[in-house]
């Protein structure tokens, strides 16, 4: 076997190796395991990697990465513990702008379960994730992806 060879071999196993680490966006400095074990019960417990796959369904409208760029709605990069509505470069409905609480676990859940129950007249035209399970993961991931 060539070094060339060799090399091409140790670089398949490695990118399958690293395959579930391909959610982890550059920049983030902490373990992601303990990024979602920093979450409240039962998110703590929650799949990142599933909740990349939920989050599918959201690319079109927000990235999560450190000045990733404003789509139809804002960009969620270090959004766990901040207010709704308070970013300059994304144009608000009063709605958001007028929330009064932090993005947390459970804010989130419920927030992505029915957007119009936690936060009236919000622009955000999905209708919701009906699944629990789906939820909590989507939760884990946002923690993973947006944490600075």
């Amino acid at each position: 076997m060539t070094k060339r060879q060799w090399m091409m071999i140790s670089m398949a196993v490695l990118s399958v190796a690293w395959v579930p680490l391909l959610f982890i966006p550059s920049g983030v400095k902490k373990d992601p395991k303990a990024l979602v074990a920093e979450l409240p019960g039962p998110y703590n417990a929650a799949d990142p990697i599933r909740g990349q796959d939920v989050f599918k369904a959201c690319v079109s409208c927000h990235t999560t990465t450190r000045r990733g760029q404003r789509l139809n709605g804002p960009n969620l990069f270090d959004l766990f513990g901040n207010r709704p509505g308070l970013r300059d470069d994304f144009p608000y409905s009063d709605a958001m702008k007028a929330a009064d609480f932090e993005w947390n676990a459970a804010k989130l859940d419920a927030f992505i379960a029915d957007p119009q129950a936690v936060i009236p007249g919000t622009r955000m035209p999905d209708p919701g994730v009906d699944d629990p399970q789906a939820r909590r993961d989507l939760v884990a991931y946002l923690k993973v992806a947006t944490s600075p």
